[in-house]
């Protein structure tokens, strides 16, 4: 177990990175497991869905999300709170991200 926040945060993010998936919940809608992508080594974690998933159009109105997080060698565990946001791609007509 990591001996302070930062290098637990340090971990969280190098774990995050490499598998890649973690359960994403909002208020109203039961957590799914999706797939995390990332942006260069920004600590940002983009998450790509269908626009008419119950959790899009959920993100849409309500911006609180909870991540549930466990690493795969069950070495690190996290429950992360936050916001999420909603951007649409023009030229996919079905195809939304979550930030």
């Amino acid at each position: 177990m990591p001996d302070n926040d930062q290098e637990f945060k340090s971990k969280f993010w190098d774990s995050i990175r490499s598998d890649m998936t973690a359960m994403i919940g909002v208020p109203g809608v039961h957590p799914r497991p999706m797939t995390a992508q990332f942006d260069g080594d920004r600590n940002v974690i983009y998450f790509f869905t269908a626009k008419d998933t119950d959790l899009a159009e959920a993100v849409a109105s309500a911006k609180e999300a909870t991540l549930v997080y466990s690493a795969k060698g069950h070495d690190l565990f996290a429950t992360v709170e936050g916001s999420l946001s909603l951007e649409k791609y023009p030229h996919a007509t079905n195809i939304t991200h979550l930030i």
